[in-house]
């Protein structure tokens, strides 16, 4: 399946959704839409996670793939959460917002690759978990300009 360049592309493949504004930054998304793509995969942990039905399985296969070539299975994986990308109610819909989006560990993988204590991310720690990713042609959001290393996404 071709991975979406842009917003428009992900609209195309994903599907396009009216919503309604939420608490903060969340958003109410027509429940047709959640009902017609958002599925629960289960993961090899036993965890489940909220994913667009396009791509819940391959998450599935890499994230496990991922953390067998790897020393790390991260304990929080977070998935479906309609809402905008920052608390600003004019920006633009995260990925999240599709199912696309996917944030591991928070905590130990923050905004700008550092932890608190000054010590680098898990991710960082652990490329290989991010190369399988990345060789599926998920993109991985530590190599932003703005790092966010817990993020990963299924969208160029």
């Amino acid at each position: 399946m071709k991975i979406p360049q842009n917003r428009r592309q992900v609209k195309q493949l994903y599907g396009d959704f009216s919503y309604t504004e939420g608490a903060g930054r969340r958003i109410k998304i027509d429940p047709d839409w959640v009902r017609d793509n958002i599925r629960t995969f289960e993961l090899h942990t036993g965890d489940e996670v909220r994913l667009h039905k396009l791509v819940g399985d391959e998450f599935v296969r890499l994230f496990q793939e991922a953390c067998d070539a790897s020393d790390y299975t991260p304990k929080s994986v977070q998935t479906f959460v309609p809402r905008h990308f920052s608390k600003d109610k004019d920006s633009s819909l995260s990925y999240h917002s599709w199912g696309i989006a996917i944030d591991f560990d928070p905590q130990d993988n923050p905004k700008g690759g550092k932890r608190k204590d000054g010590s680098p991310s898990l991710m960082r720690l652990n490329p290989q978990f991010i190369m399988v990713f990345e060789v599926a042609g998920w993109r991985w959001g530590g190599s932003w300009d703005m790092k966010d290393d817990m993020h990963f996404q299924r969208k160029k």
